[in-house]
């Protein structure tokens, strides 16, 4: 018998109401809130893949050698991702150059990473040297800044004295805030003379 020829007054016990628009709404709900509820209950300044500081390899430095994790233990480290290739990199120079300026002989240490490689040193080198950097640079640290999350050039990180990572800049706030608090953080930590 088909539809057509049932009567709609008589019940059909045999005919269920379909409940698949909710279900599949329900689920969609349920999708959206396991992706976004962990995002959204992180506070701003969390949103790390990692808490503790990777150590900072690179294939080769400029500007000193390489730095270890027993030369960086109780220092505060700047430590920015960049390219020579990179615009906004080149913006942002300028912006480390002042800072290095004024933390530098406060005990912070700078360290510019790139994942360039050598292949590229003619390139790193006349940046650095047009760019006025006189830190510690490594070329070659694509393994490095994958440890570190990084995601976008150009990124500035901030190291505790303890090693951890404090801030990036994709997480915005002011840098000077953020250094200032890791130095009275050190200082806090060190042994009283």
């Amino acid at each position: 018998m088909s539809n057509e020829q049932m009567n709609p007054d008589i019940p059909n016990e045999f005919v269920r109401p379909s409940n698949a628009g909710q279900v599949f709404l329900f689920l969609i709900a349920l999708a959206a809130i396991v992706a976004f509820v962990p995002w959204l209950a992180m506070k701003r300044g969390e949103r790390f893949a990692v808490k503790v500081s990777p150590p900072i390899q690179a294939e080769g430095w400029l500007n000193g050698d390489a730095p270890t994790t027993e030369s960086l233990e109780g220092k505060v480290v700047l430590m920015h991702a960049w390219a020579t290739w990179c615009g906004p990199c080149r913006q942002f120079t300028p912006i480390l150059v002042d800072l290095h300026e004024q933390y530098s002989n406060r005990g912070v240490v700078f360290v510019g990473l790139t994942n360039e490689e050598s292949f590229e040193l003619n390139a790193i080198k006349k940046y650095v040297e047009k760019a006025k950097i006189s830190w510690l640079i490594g070329y070659g640290a694509g393994d490095t800044l994958a440890n570190f999350g990084n995601r976008y050039l150009p990124t500035a990180y901030v190291i505790g004295a303890d090693g951890m990572l404090l801030w990036n800049s994709e997480n915005g706030g002011s840098i000077k805030e953020v250094l200032d608090s890791a130095l009275e953080s050190a200082k806090a930590r060190s042994p009283k003379e």
